[in-house]
């Protein structure tokens, strides 16, 4: 019986030092955006009256701050065109962004005994509007299903099963998912199996002996 313990010991201190990176472990990883565009929306605040020429003021803010960006650090994102797909009174008015050295969407991911969290931040182009009390300016993520959280309260549920994530500040753009790490998982039902072995074996040794014991 001690030779079978101590088997199961040095089996589980081999698992657990074998797979320590699978208890607990952090990595990131980093996907280049290959798409220059990013949609983003502008509605009138209340109380602003509908001008035509309000849009084409917009624009030209938008990029004459670029070229600020642009002169003072090449290598920061910023805007080369920004086109508005419609200039009529409907809104909110869709804005296509053409940005030069977007950043890459920044994947971390988590692990702990228990757990496995991955985060997933993704550039925000509201950030490269200049500020304006007339607008505001809104931009969203439609994902195929919920994440555990994300930096925005604006989560709604769409018709087609998906979920549209709108954001109206300037931080990155942030979703988290939280899964359970398996494996601890199977160790502890592994290793439960185990002790109910042990159990039910020392409880029919211990049945055949007393049997074995009794007078003819």
């Amino acid at each position: 019986m001690k030779k079978v313990g101590a088997v199961l010991c040095v089996l589980v201190v081999a698992i657990l030092c074998s797979a320590c990176r699978t208890f607990n472990n952090d990595e990131t990883v980093t996907i280049d955006n290959t798409d220059p565009h990013a949609v983003v929306f502008v509605q009138l605040n209340d109380g602003v009256v509908f001008d035509p020429s309000l849009l084409p003021d917009l624009k030209a803010a938008i990029l004459t701050q670029s070229e600020q960006i642009k002169a003072t650090n090449p290598d920061a994102p910023y805007v080369t065109d920004a086109q508005f797909s419609d200039t009529t009174t409907d809104e909110p008015f869709a804005l296509t962004l053409t940005i030069t050295n977007s950043p890459a969407q920044v994947v971390t991911l988590a692990t702990r005994p228990w757990t496995i969290t991955r985060t997933y931040t993704i550039f925000n182009p509201l950030s490269l509007l200049p500020a304006d009390a007339r607008f505001t300016y809104y931009t969203g993520l439609t994902t195929d299903r919920r994440h555990s959280s994300a930096n925005t309260n604006n989560i709604t549920p769409q018709t087609d099963g998906n979920y549209a994530y709108l954001w109206t500040g300037t931080d990155a753009l942030v979703l988290t998912d939280v899964f359970p790490n398996r494996t601890l998982y199977y160790l502890c039902a592994l290793g439960a199996a185990a002790a109910v072995g042990v159990v039910v074996f020392l409880v029919a040794r211990y049945i055949s002996c007393k049997k074995s014991r009794q007078p003819l």
